[in-house]
């Protein structure tokens, strides 16, 4: 048969592959001469600041993060949730791993938390984020050597007093020297800025002192089924990036819109020279090979009922009843699709598509939230093929699932292809560098196991999205109460994905809080049990907050590895005095355990403009070796996991 044009890159690549054997879980590569950017653990464990003291560590993080090659660039917000209410607390996507992998971006009030957040896992004993009224400004501050120093992360600068100390903010707001005539000064120092102007800025400011402006659970981990590819690029591929403009938080349109629409259009940093990159993507391919002589269906199937595999493909099994297969997409990287108008999103196309071949009468359907709710796409009569366009469901989604109910008589799936785009951060790929280039390849999640993820979060404005997941609820509850949305007790229940288990998982909200001396009084908390709705309870965390604290919101979560791997997950959030979001992500183990895998990795880049690629094949934990003698430019990063031959 002829596959729709759209289609012809992503299956050569897959067809091309030698033989595999199984799944392969969070298969990652880092080059050493890098942070590695997909676990907060792993990025403060880079060898270049791993060991320095508190103070040369916490100006190298900074530095890392503000610069050109390795840094974030300032822009507009990160905005995923449709309706985050009036308070300007919920506006942004603030999960520090979301900012460094899947956007690279931000402004003041966000990139702030983001350095807090790197702070905290980095094991400094304090840290916050100020939020300056007057000229509405967000900084850093980290607490070391008996004191507390101020980093810029949105305006890029340090303060240094003549003992070579890092200035706090309140010397900053008090010193005007600090600013007009440094005995120390180290660029990047506020490059754009009137530094008399800068001082006169601060000095007038009435500041607040802000606690836990971040969160953990997003992680990077997925896995890749036999025909499966990842292909990862540098530069943006057509037009595609997350343009969330529903939600334009306050941000000068008509400059944003003028910087987008430059080539390459899409994000970019709003200050020219201010970062290399811009925005890159991440094309998911899945082919898998449907009939009784591949191996490809039971290794990738995410759910299936009454049916069996033939020489034809998965057929319908009519007498068993209920006849229908799930396939899910699961991605660390936000969906995105082609922008062809900035600000008129319903405009926005070919993010995700399936092509499928039927072997009869069926009915599609898509869900975004793991099963419990399903969009009905129509389907066929006959033995046909069809291409639908999944942009309206799975925009602006990490992952959903595909559902074909079989109708009566002959029926079943021929073929299938899943094509998915998605955007990522290119500062958080693992270059090739000129010279010597020594890369490690790994599998597994940060506890080390070969999970995949089942992601639970609720804005609990909507009372709907709470009562899907809550089995009881004895709680004050105002979806529309700002600043205390739930006062008391709420139990979710978190089910594995079928055919897997929970082995660990991080359950996190952002909740309100007392301030000042009262903070001590906040008793907020994350419960968690294995035995069922009512207990035995275990405690996950509970509140710590500062009595420096003097805003009502902060954010709190948790990692719990279990003993043992159950099928379901009980939480108990204790709101007191507020729960306001909810977000669990359960990483759930196979009932059987994955058979060694080979994965093909392909690295492309030019040197001195010549084009290469580098092709491995790899199995387990490995390192190995690039040189590079020229200048490089890297194009993409691709894993491919090859169908499998069943068994003879």
């Amino acid at each position: 048969m002829r596959f729709p044009r759209f289609l012809i890159c992503s299956l050569s690549i897959i067809l091309s592959a030698a033989t595999s054997r199984a799944q392969v879980y969070t298969p990652r590569v880092n080059n050493d001469r890098l942070p590695d950017y997909t676990d907060i653990s792993r990025f403060v464990d880079f060898s270049q600041w791993r060991s320095l003291p508190q103070a040369a560590k916490a100006f190298e993080l900074w530095s890392c993060l503000t610069d050109s090659v390795t840094g974030l660039y300032p822009i507009q917000g990160i905005y995923e949730d449709p309706d985050p209410g009036p308070e300007f607390s919920f506006f942004d996507e603030r999960d520090l791993v979301k900012v460094l992998n899947v956007y690279g971006h931000g402004y003041c009030g966000l990139l702030s938390p983001t350095l807090d957040g790197v702070y905290a896992a980095a094991g400094f004993s304090d840290s916050r984020i100020f939020n300056m009224r007057e000229n509405s400004h967000c900084v850093t501050e980290v607490f070391y050597d008996d004191g507390w120093h101020y980093f810029d992360m949105d305006l890029r600068g340090v303060l240094f007093r003549p003992d070579g100390m890092v200035a706090s903010l309140k010397e900053a707001q008090t010193v005007r020297g600090l600013w007009t005539d440094p005995q120390i000064k180290i660029e990047p120092f506020y490059p754009l800025d009137d530094k008399a102007q800068m001082y006169q800025s601060f000095s007038g400011c009435f500041v607040t002192p802000m606690y836990h402006w971040y969160k953990n659970g997003h992680t990077m981990d997925f896995s890749l089924r036999p025909g499966e590819t990842l292909t990862r690029y540098w530069r943006p591929q057509g037009s595609r990036w997350h343009d969330p403009w529903t939600n334009p938080g306050g941000f000068d349109l008509s400059f944003i819109r003028k910087k987008f629409e430059q080539e390459p259009r899409g994000l970019k940093s709003k200050h020219d020279g201010w970062s290399k990159w811009t925005h890159g993507n991440a094309l998911f391919s899945y082919s898998p090979r449907l009939t009784d002589d591949y191996e490809d269906f039971e290794r990738g199937v995410y759910d299936s009922q009454g049916v069996k595999l033939t020489a034809a493909g998965v057929e319908s099994v009519p007498e068993k009843g209920r006849n229908y297969v799930v396939f899910e997409v699961r991605t660390p990287y936000i969906i995105v699709g082609k922008v062809h108008e900035i600000d008129r999103p319903e405009k926005i196309d070919d993010a995700a598509k399936l092509y499928f071949r039927s072997l009869g009468p069926l009915m599609v359907s898509v869900s975004t939230d793991n099963g419990l709710t399903w969009t009905g796409l129509g389907g066929v009569e006959y033995e046909q093929s069809a291409l639908l366009d999944l942009t309206r469901q799975v925009l602006g989604k990490y992952g959903y699932l595909v559902r074909f109910d079989f109708g009566a008589g002959r029926s079943g799936l021929a073929e299938l292809i899943l094509v998915t785009w998605c955007q990522l951060a290119p500062v958080s790929l693992p270059r090739v560098l000129e010279g010597e280039n020594h890369f490690q390849f790994s599998l597994g999640d940060r506890h080390g196991y070969p999970s995949t993820v089942r992601e639970v979060r609720l804005n609990l404005r909507d009372p709907a999205e709470l009562a899907r997941h809550a089995v009881s609820l004895s709680a004050d509850y105002q979806p529309l109460r700002d600043s205390a949305k739930l006062k008391g007790e709420v139990v979710l229940k978190i089910d594995s994905k079928p055919n897997t288990v929970i082995k660990w998982f991080t359950a996190g909200g952002y909740f309100n809080t007392f301030t000042g001396k009262k903070a001590a009084k906040t008793a907020n908390a994350i419960y968690y049990s294995t035995a069922g709705p009512t207990g035995p309870w275990n405690l996950a965390v509970k509140a710590k907050v500062p009595d420096w604290a003097a805003h009502w919101h902060y954010g709190m979560d948790e990692d719990v590895v279990l003993p043992n791997a159950v099928a379901a997950v009980w939480l108990k959030y204790a709101g007191d005095p507020g729960v306001n979001q909810i977000w669990v992500y359960a990483h759930c183990l196979p009932r059987a355990l994955p058979d060694a895998a080979t994965l093909r990795v392909t690295q492309a880049y030019t040197i001195n403009g010549e084009p290469v690629e580098r092709t491995f094949e790899f199995t387990g934990k490995q390192e190995y070796d690039i040189d590079c003698p020229g200048a490089v430019e890297n194009s993409f990063i691709r894993f491919a996991l090859p169908s499998q031959p069943a068994a003879r």
